[in-house]
């Protein structure tokens, strides 16, 4: 019984497999397939197995080689960069370098030109100071041979004093430093014109500076005058030759001015009134001598000649014609006498 089941279970998985077969062999897309494919697969399940993993594994191989190799490039492009990089860093560093060294160099150079020049200026500054303590040394010298030869000729003048007979008051009029003058000649055209001198000491010789000044006022029917004068002089005394006389000479310079106003009867019998002014501007030189009496009374009479330049306002042919007239111009003499007291 058991036997008769088995084979027609037989039977029937033959004829199942017969039926498969034909229909797989009437599919057109069927591939073909051994017959005993299955069993082979059964056979080589383990071999496919293997090979599929080996597959798998060298697919991971393949992609762990490209991610290397890509990791590698990446890594040798990242060296390459940074290799180009750390160049370029030390070639900007060199070049820094360089410009650093450079303006060292050219600073170094000011420095060295800067302090050439403040040698050379030092040397200049000390020779100028050795020429000017030689000038000095030179002016000093000059200068102290001058006051030696003005000590000798002033002993000489001393000495040459002690000869003379003092006065029997101890002075003279000569020892004084001031003097006022009246002007006796102004007089003669109503001009009165006094003076002051000052004389001063010098490395033994006297100097005496003069100033003087005049005004004249006068009227009458016919005529009414007024006006000023001032005059400088500057004098030289000489070593005296007694003691009761001084020379000197020098030179002087004067202004004036006069206003004339005239009245009178013209030629028709009419009566007029006329105002001239005159200007007048001179200098020269004077010499003269102070003679002393009664200790400090002092005569003086000068001479001498100068120019004078006139300006008239008014009837020129009134003034100027003779060189002691008011109005002159050109060179005319001069003549002085003064009363003067020492003191």
């Amino acid at each position: 019984m058991k036997l008769h089941y088995i084979l027609l279970c037989g039977f029937l998985l033959l004829m199942t497999g017969s039926l498969h077969a034909q229909t797989n062999n009437n599919d057109p897309n069927r591939e073909y397939e051994h017959p005993f494919e299955d069993d082979l697969r059964q056979q080589e399940g383990g071999e496919y197995a293997d090979d599929r993993y080996n597959d798998r594994y060298r697919q991971q191989d393949r992609r762990n080689e490209r991610r290397d190799n890509r990791r590698y490039r990446e890594e040798q492009n990242r060296r390459d960069r940074e290799e180009e990089k750390r160049y370029r860093d030390e070639e900007k560093r060199y070049q820094e370098e360089q410009n650093r060294r450079a303006k060292e160099d050219e600073q170094r150079a000011k420095e060295e030109r800067r302090r050439q020049q403040e040698d050379e200026e030092y040397y200049k500054e000390q020779e100028r100071q050795r020429q000017y303590e030689e000038r000095e040394r030179e002016r000093e010298q000059r200068y102290q041979d001058r006051q030696n030869r003005k000590r000798g000729r002033h002993q000489r003048h001393e000495h040459n004093h002690n000869h003379y007979q003092y006065h029997v008051s101890g002075h003279v009029g000569h020892d004084f430093k001031n003097s006022i003058y009246v002007h006796l000649i102004p007089f003669t055209y109503q001009t009165f014109q006094g003076s002051y001198e000052r004389i001063t000491h010098n490395s033994g010789h006297r100097r005496g500076l003069v100033g003087s000044l005049g005004f004249t006022l006068s009227a009458n029917e016919a005529k009414q005058q007024n006006g000023f004068l001032g005059e400088l002089q500057y004098r030289f005394y000489f070593d005296p030759i007694d003691y009761s006389i001084d020379l000197y000479a020098g030179p002087f310079a004067q202004i004036s001015t006069l206003r004339v106003e005239r009245s009178g009867v013209d030629e028709l019998g009419d009566d007029f009134t006329a105002i001239d002014e005159i200007n007048s501007y001179s200098g020269g030189v004077v010499g003269g001598a102070k003679l002393f009496f009664l200790r400090q009374a002092i005569l003086e009479i000068q001479v001498g000649a100068g120019v004078r330049s006139s300006s008239i306002d008014g009837d020129e042919s009134l003034y100027g014609n003779r060189p002691w007239e008011q109005g002159y111009t050109g060179v005319y003499p001069r003549l002085g006498v003064q009363l003067g007291v020492a003191f």
